[in-house]
């Protein structure tokens, strides 16, 4: 009875193990189902992950180029913007060279209105409508034109003017100035005659080349002998203004001027006349005229042309002795001067080279 109780024990157990055999089995292949279920999402996150860093890989490689790119264009541009700089200083530099020139033929831009116009060249950052390398005007002030605008119009304005300047026939003119009356006024009499030996007086010096611009302008003035050259030294300035004679003075009785009905006067050259002197009737016996000379230095901005060396004589010496005159002076011409009674003059130029046949 034993033996079968525990036969039956052991026949349930069976029987049981069985039962749970099948939960088992159920349990593996549920596993294995699992187990590949995680395989393939494992493989397909791998997959991702690959496809992601392929996808990374490539847009590094689109920033790297782009990068690249950016950087090439920044350093290019850079060094075309700082070509167009130095080339548009260079066209804003030979706009207001042509604006002084334009100046200097015309007289027009010395206004407030002139300058604020010549300002443009200096203030504007933009070079304007250029067609076919002529300036074209802007149309209008507002803002910033441009360089081209500014040239235009005054490209246009010469045009207007050009007939008007008389550039290709100017109209030549000579007239004198007396320092006595016109700058210094001291009127004629035995008081104005004290006055300006006075003035005179007070001007001289014991050496001329002391003076720096003497030292500079004047050269032949020193004999090279080491000794003082005593002198008289006059410093005065000059323009030339509607109203007022050439220093600047109001016009007064007696003063003479360029008239104001000439559209632009300039000094072509400019000599020294002192009354009463006629110079010296022969020529040193070195074969040079006395250097006895008055000089005119032109040391202001006002003035502008050739120096020219003015020698009032009573007769020609030789041509030898005024060629080596003329190389002695050492400027571009030296005027010989001999009166022949009332406002009658012969002039002969000669420059260190050669006698001219006019200044």
């Amino acid at each position: 009875m034993e033996r079968r109780q525990e036969i039956n024990e052991i026949d349930n157990a069976l029987r049981e193990l069985k039962a749970k055999s099948f939960a088992i089995n159920d349990a593996i292949e549920k596993y294995g189902t699992d187990k590949d279920k995680v395989t393939q999402v494992v493989k397909r996150g791998d997959r991702i992950l690959a496809q992601r860093d392929l996808a990374r890989r490539k847009q590094a490689d689109v920033i790297q180029g782009i990068s690249s790119r950016n950087a090439a264009f920044r350093l290019f541009r850079n060094e075309k913007l700082e070509r167009y700089k130095v080339l548009f200083d260079l066209a804003a530099r030979y706009g207001l060279l042509a604006a002084n020139a334009y100046d200097y033929e015309t007289g027009l831009l010395g206004t407030d209105q002139g300058r604020s116009f010549v300002k443009r060249f200096v203030t504007s950052r933009a070079l304007g409508v250029v067609t076919d390398g002529q300036p074209r005007y802007a149309g209008s002030d507002t803002g910033d034109p441009g360089l081209s605008s500014a040239l235009a119009e005054m490209n246009a304005d010469f045009d207007i003017v050009r007939g008007r300047l008389s550039l290709t026939s100017p109209n030549v003119n000579t007239t004198d100035a007396s320092l006595r009356s016109g700058n210094l006024r001291i009127l004629p009499g035995t008081n104005g005659v004290a006055a300006w030996q006075d003035y005179l007086q007070q001007h001289r010096v014991n050496n001329i080349s002391d003076d720096m611009d003497v030292r500079r302008m004047c050269l032949q003035a020193d004999p090279g002998n080491g000794l003082p050259v005593p002198g008289i030294i006059i410093t005065f300035s000059t323009s030339i203004n509607p109203g007022e004679n050439l220093f600047g003075k109001p016009l007064a009785a007696g003063d003479n001027a360029f008239h104001s009905s000439y559209f632009a006067t300039k000094l072509h050259s400019v000599g020294v006349v002192l009354e009463g002197y006629r110079g010296m009737n022969y020529p040193g016996a070195n074969g040079t005229v006395d250097p006895n000379l008055a000089f005119l230095d032109p040391n202001a901005a006002s003035f502008s042309g050739n120096p020219a060396a003015v020698l009032i004589l009573g007769r020609f010496p030789s041509a030898a002795a005024m060629l080596a005159a003329a190389v002695e002076l050492r400027v571009s011409e030296t005027c010989f001067v001999v009166p022949r009674g009332g406002a009658a003059y012969s002039l002969r130029w000669f420059t260190p080279a050669r006698e001219v046949a006019l200044c």
